[in-house]
């Protein structure tokens, strides 16, 4: 089963919980974990749709005047997710990617750009332009080059975990909010071995690039990349940086 829309249900008891979940579930969401108790006097429990629900989400933007968006607009701003490290952190992965199911992009997760078409022969882009997040990011190493023997051409290039990560935070930012993410790792990459590489503002650290370390083409890349998603929307804030670290 793959969902397409996230949401959060917020109540003041068990028994409005119950209620409110009832409606939902008429509407075509299902539950998505337990609840959870935020406050002493709140509860939460995060739901999901796998096809179109029958109703919009309605949501209340920071300046307390109430919206109602659809569940598949645009988001306003952006929670910003780095990602950098080695291959752990990246499209290693050499199963067949799912793009029409378990690998589907989301209207609400997004990346930053670093190659010059969005996927292999598809719609051009520019460096660090906001795109769709999909099973092969641009990461620092290109791995959309890479098929699986069985790939069609929509099941491009091999599969990595951070669009999956951002699925798994979606139910707990706000509906009218995003993912963005900002891909930046490289294979094989280390602390103390590997090419230095070259890093150019306007494009990046070069795929040769494979050592860390303050200064270095990677880091700079890191640092510049989400400096950029940040300043896309001065709404969008740092949420994390996920660092997946190997054998070096």
């Amino acid at each position: 089963m793959a969902f397409k829309h996230y949401d959060v249900v917020r109540a003041a008891s068990p028994s409005d919980l119950a209620k409110r979940l009832t409606q939902k579930l008429k509407e075509g969401w299902q539950p998505f974990g337990s609840p959870v108790a935020i406050t002493p006097y709140t509860l939460m429990q995060a739901i999901a749709a796998e096809g179109d629900v029958t109703t919009p989400v309605v949501v209340k933007p920071s300046d307390g005047e109430g919206a109602v968006i659809s569940t598949t607009s645009n988001p306003e701003y952006y929670f910003v997710v780095a990602l950098a490290g080695q291959s752990n952190g990246m499209a290693y992965g050499e199963g067949l990617p799912l793009p029409e199911t378990y690998d589907r992009p989301d209207p609400r997760i997004k990346q930053l750009a670093r190659r010059s078409t969005v996927t292999p022969g598809g719609a051009s882009c520019n460096y660090n332009d906001i795109i769709p997040a999909d099973h092969c990011l641009h990461d620092v190493q290109d791995l959309s080059k890479f098929s699986h023997p069985k790939a069609s051409a929509a099941q491009y290039g091999c599969v990595g975990q951070g669009l999956h990560i951002a699925k798994k935070l979606l139910p707990f930012i706000p509906a009218n909010a995003g993912i963005l993410l900002v891909p930046c790792c490289r294979g094989g990459s280390a602390f103390l071995a590997g090419d230095e590489g070259t890093f150019s503002e306007s494009t990046g650290a070069s795929e040769t690039s494979a050592r860390w370390g303050v200064d270095k083409p990677l880091y700079k890349d890191l640092l510049t990349r989400t400096q950029a998603a940040l300043k896309a929307n001065p709404k969008n804030i740092l949420l994390a940086v996920v660092w997946m670290q190997g054998e070096f």
